[in-house]
């Protein structure tokens, strides 16, 4: 659809809904997988935006529970 559409960015809204969408083999190790999709993507030459929900902590600043993030990434 990415090619079809000439897409030049994709969003992902949000991470954890995408999470719940793969099938179970995939959600098994799923920063795995979001890792092999978003390169897929970026080598075809298109930007992705994904959004995550976080709970609300203000005595905590953490954008993921695996102890690190990226908020961007160059293209």
């Amino acid at each position: 659809m990415i090619v079809r559409m000439k897409a030049k960015r994709v969003v992902i809204d949000s991470l954890s809904g995408f999470e719940m969408a793969l099938a179970s083999v995939f959600r098994e190790d799923f920063r795995e997988s979001l890792y092999r999709l978003v390169t897929s993507i970026t080598d075809m030459g298109v930007t992705v935006l994904m959004t995550a929900e976080m709970a609300d902590r203000y005595t905590e600043l953490r954008f993921s529970p695996h102890g690190n993030a990226f908020l961007a990434t160059p293209s």
